[in-house]
C-alpha cells in the first residue's frame, strides 16, 4: 500500500464530481441523488428511463435522479505526500452519506472524457496521465468538530504506489514552526464554482492574499471563533474558492535556489464567495506536521 501524501510532502484534495450526488428530486417528488444508473434504486414495475436525466458523468455516461442503494464518489487530487497518501479536509472525509472510492490524479478538465487535451487538431497538447487510483483507508482527524470547524483536514492512504511525472508530482509539507504573515499571498487551485451559476470544468488558479486573524474574526464573531490551527484569506472582489473547492490546497510558491510548492493551508469554510471583507478559512497545515508523520508512520 501507499501514502499519497506526507512525508515529506502531501497530495491535496481538490474536488468531488460536481453532477454525481448533487441533491435533486426525482419523478416521484421524492428527495434523490443525481447518480449513474447502476447506484439507482428502481422501484418495482419501474425502469430507468422512467427516472429524470439530470447531467452527465466524467465517463460520458448518463446521470439520474433517484433513490440510491451504494455510494459511489469519484474524487479528483493534485500533490503529494510521500507516494501513497493524499491529505484532504475532513469535512470531505466524513461529512457525506458516500465513502470516497477513488482518487483521481492527473486531471485538469473533468467535462472532457479525452486525455485532457488542449488546443486545435494541428496545435493540441494532451496529458495521457489521468488515472483512478483506489483507496486501501481514510484517516479523517479524530479530533475533527462539525461545530467549530476545527482540525478539519484527513488523510486518505491508497492502494497502490503513485507513478510520477510531468502532471502528477509531489507538493512538499511545511514546517511544523513555519509561520504565515497577513498579506502574504497563496495560491488555491481547485474545481469549485467560478461563480454562483457556473461550475468549473477545467482546473483554476487564484492568488489570495491572507488576513489577519484578529480581522477575520471581527467578521464571524457571530457565527464562531477562528481558533489555533485555522487563518483566513482572500476578501477581495471576484477572487475566492468556493463550493466544490472544500479539501483544495492553499499553496505557497518558495523562491529558493530551487522554487517548490507547499501546502500552507486547506480549504475548510467561508462566507460566500469572491466578496470583498469576506473571507474564507482554510485548516493550518503546519499545525498538523506532527499528526501527519505519526498517522503516516503507524
Amino acid at each position: 500500500m501507499q501514502w499519497v501524501s506526507l512525508f515529506v510532502c502531501v497530495l491535496s484534495f481538490i474536488k468531488l464530481n460536481y453532477a454525481q450526488q448533487r441533491p435533486c428530486t426525482t419523478a416521484r417528488g421524492t428527495a434523490g441523488n443525481c447518480m449513474k444508473e447502476e447506484l439507482c434504486v428502481i422501484p418495482g414495475g419501474s425502469t430507468i428511463s422512467t427516472e429524470r436525466l439530470c447531467g452527465i458523468d466524467l465517463d460520458g455516461s448518463k446521470l439520474y435522479c433517484c433513490e440510491q442503494k451504494t455510494a459511489q464518489v469519484f474524487t479528483n487530487f493534485r500533490g503529494d505526500v510521500e507516494d501513497d497518501s493524499v491529505s484532504t479536509s475532513t469535512t470531505t472525509t466524513t461529512a457525506r452519506t458516500t465513502p470516497v472510492i477513488n482518487v483521481r490524479l492527473g486531471e485538469w478538465d473533468v467535462g472532457s472524457s479525452d486525455k485532457n487535451c488542449q488546443g486545435g487538431d494541428n496545435l493540441k497538447v494532451c496529458n495521457p496521465w489521468k488515472r483512478n487510483y483506489g483507496i486501501h483507508s481514510v484517516y479523517p482527524h479524530p479530533k475533527y468538530s462539525v461545530a467549530t470547524k476545527q482540525n478539519d483536514i484527513g488523510l486518505i492512504r491508497l492502494n497502490e504506489e503513485v507513478q510520477f511525472n510531468d502532471m502528477i508530482s509531489p507538493i512538499c509539507l511545511p514546517l511544523a514552526n513555519s509561520y504565515i504573515f497577513p498579506g502574504d499571498k497563496l495560491t488555491v487551485a481547485g474545481w469549485g464554482l467560478k461563480s454562483y451559476t457556473q461550475v468549473a470544468t477545467t482546473k483554476q488558479k487564484v492568488d489570495l492574499p491572507v488576513v489577519a486573524t484578529s480581522e477575520c474574526s471581527l467578521v464571524f464573531r457571530n457565527i464562531l471563533k477562528i481558533k489555533k490551527g485555522q487563518f483566513c484569506a482572500g476578501g477581495e472582489a471576484r477572487k475566492d474558492s468556493c463550493n466544490g473547492d472544500s479539501g483544495a490546497p492553499l499553496m505557497r510558491l518558495s523562491p529558493e535556489p530551487i522554487p517548490r510548492w507547499s501546502i500552507e493551508g486547506i480549504v475548510s469554510f467561508g462566507l460566500g464567495c469572491g466578496l470583498v471583507g469576506r473571507y474564507g478559512v482554510y485548516t493550518k497545515v503546519s499545525e498538523y506536521v506532527g499528526w501527519i508523520h505519526n498517522t503516516v508512520t503507524s
